[in-house]
């Protein structure tokens, strides 16, 4: 802007010394723009010191390589625990089977309510998302609610004898 504005020549601002800020992309002007703010200390060498954008005429800061890194290892640690989370109640421990197997018939559904409801209880110590704490939640009510209806079955058949 300044060479375009001043009259002063881009080989000019090359070689003053400094921070400066560089319109690196215009392509989709006025829409969007992308801001380098370097640090010059010769014609030819510069260091990348910031990237900004510019979107709908408001200024924002990129975020650096480690933020971005660490967002994405972030979302991909709850997709995983939501996959373990949803797996773990059809893994069934089995000497004689040869050690763990997946359950994912309905021929065992009595020991993966088991294991779910052991799963259940520590629930407490894990640090779960929001969802998967609600259906945790959602499934020990079902789960209480049907070892009450079995203890009143037994109650009433001990009574009928």
């Amino acid at each position: 802007m300044l060479a375009a504005q001043g009259g002063v020549s881009l080989e000019h601002l090359k070689r003053l010394q400094g921070v400066q800020y560089v319109v690196a992309d215009a392509t989709h002007a006025p829409t969007l723009f992308v801001i380098h703010k370097i640090r010059r200390s010769s014609p030819t060498s510069a260091i990348l010191l910031e990237v900004y954008y510019v979107l709908e005429g408001m200024v924002f800061q990129s975020p650096d390589v480690r933020e971005l890194l660490l967002s994405r290892v972030e979302k991909a640690r709850k997709h995983l625990r939501r996959s373990v989370d949803k797996l773990l109640p059809e893994l069934l421990y089995s000497a004689p089977e040869g050690g763990h197997t997946w359950s994912f018939s309905s021929q065992r559904r009595q020991q993966r309510q088991q294991r779910q409801q052991q799963h259940l209880l520590l629930a407490d110590f894990y640090d779960l998302d929001e969802d998967v704490e609600g259906d945790l939640r959602r499934h020990l009510e079902v789960v209480k609610a049907r070892v009450a209806a079995e203890e009143e079955g037994a109650g009433e058949a001990a009574a009928a004898a």
